[in-house]
This record gives C-alpha cells, sequence and structure tokens, in this order.
C-alpha cells in the first residue's frame, strides 16, 4: 500500500511544475478580480483529477499489468487511488484557506476576498467534486480512463443543471436560494460531507469487484 501511494506521488511530483505556475497565474487573477473563486475553482478540479491524471500515466506504461505480478491484491490497488483522491481534495481544500487567509491580510478596501468567514463553502464545493470524481473512478477501472473523464464532465453537468434549476425554482417563487442555504449552512455541509462519503464508499466497493474481475 505504501508503494502504491508512494509511486503515486511521485508521478504527481512529475508534473506539478506546470500545475504550481498556473496555480499562481490563477491566484494572481483573483487577486486582480477581487474574487478568489477563480483559484478556488481550479485547485478543486486540480486536485480531483488527480487519480485521472495519474491513471493515464499507468495506462501508457501497462502498470497495472506489471502490478498483479506482485503481492497487491485488487482492494490493496483500488484503495490507493482512492487514497490519493481524499489527499488532493483535501490538500486543494488547505491551499484555498491559505490563500484566503493570505489575501485577506492584504491592506484593508484593497481587495474584496472572501475571507476566512466564508471558507464554509468550500466544504460543498470540495464534496461536489470528490463525489464526481468517485463516480468515475468505476468507469475508469472497467474501461479506461478516456470515458471516466467523460462520466466525470456528464456527473459534473448533472450537478451544475441540478443548482441552475434550483436557482430559477427559487426565483420564480420569489426566494432568495442564497438566504435559505445560508440560513442552514452548516447543515448542508454536513449533508454534503456524508454524501461524498457514502458515494465514495460505493464508487470504492465497486471498483473492488470490478478490479477482482477483470483480466489486465
Amino acid at each position: 500500500m505504501k508503494g502504491l501511494i508512494l509511486k503515486e506521488l511521485y508521478l504527481i511530483k512529475s508534473f506539478s511544475k506546470q500545475y504550481v505556475l498556473l496555480m499562481v497565474l490563477m491566484g494572481a487573477w483573483s487577486i486582480f478580480v477581487h474574487n478568489i473563486s477563480f483559484v478556488a475553482i481550479y485547485v478543486m478540479v486540480l486536485g480531483s483529477s488527480m487519480v485521472l491524471s495519474t491513471t493515464t500515466m499507468d495506462e501508457a506504461v501497462s502498470f497495472h499489468k506489471f502490478a498483479v505480478t506482485m503481492p497487491v491484491n485488487a482492494r490493496t490497488l483500488v484503495k490507493s487511488k482512492y487514497v490519493i483522491l481524499f489527499l488532493t481534495v483535501g490538500v486543494g481544500e488547505l491551499l484555498v484557506w491559505l490563500f484566503s487567509v493570505a489575501a485577506n491580510l492584504l491592506p484593508a478596501g484593497s481587495i474584496g476576498m472572501v475571507g476566512i468567514e466564508g471558507m464554509e463553502g468550500m466544504i460543498v464545493t470540495g464534496c461536489l467534486f470528490l463525489s464526481a470524481n468517485a463516480a468515475s473512478i468505476p468507469v475508469m477501472f472497467k474501461v479506461g480512463v478516456t470515458k471516466s473523464r467523460y462520466t466525470y464532465l456528464i456527473v459534473m453537468v448533472v450537478i451544475g443543471g441540478v443548482i441552475l434549476g434550483g436557482y430559477k425554482v427559487s426565483k420564480l417563487a420569489g426566494l432568495s436560494l442564497d438566504d435559505m442555504l445560508s440560513e442552514m449552512e452548516w447543515a448542508l455541509n454536513l449533508t454534503a460531507v456524508i454524501l461524498a462519503a457514502v458515494i465514495a464508499a460505493v464508487s470504492y466497493f465497486i471498483s473492488v469487484k470490478i478490479v477482482q474481475k477483470k483480466e489486465w
């Protein structure tokens, strides 16, 4: 297990310089437009998609064919991918929080950033990206990364459609969805965390079943 996780981290390290550069540019743009959402969404997209990126590299060298010759069972192989998913999303949340803190240390009036008090919304955002990627991982093990990316995009479009639909319905009803969500923020965060955990757990067990039956 430790070796598999280290392998994932070394793969991430191999393309980390490009991602760090893009992150710096997005951070600068967020400061310029006085909105942290640019860097926050980028970090979430980047972190949650690391599993697909490393698996693309695995496929390029047929790593899984080599893995079955090692004393590694299907459960361990799958678990390493989910550990990386949770790790990268968690690190992404931490980076956004640190960026928010740093931005709010700037002189008052120089920037209109979301402060620490506005970071609760990132919990829901992180859970959405984590859930979308967790839903795509079984597809990744079944038919490959390319179709898994399509699954991820479809899930994100559906999520976006539900959110947009909620705003339109609330507007037609003369209600403010933002105000409603603000009043039940902690309940929403807790619900998002529970749903993400359930989706990840179901995804994990499905992935294990797929890998156990798969002939590489």
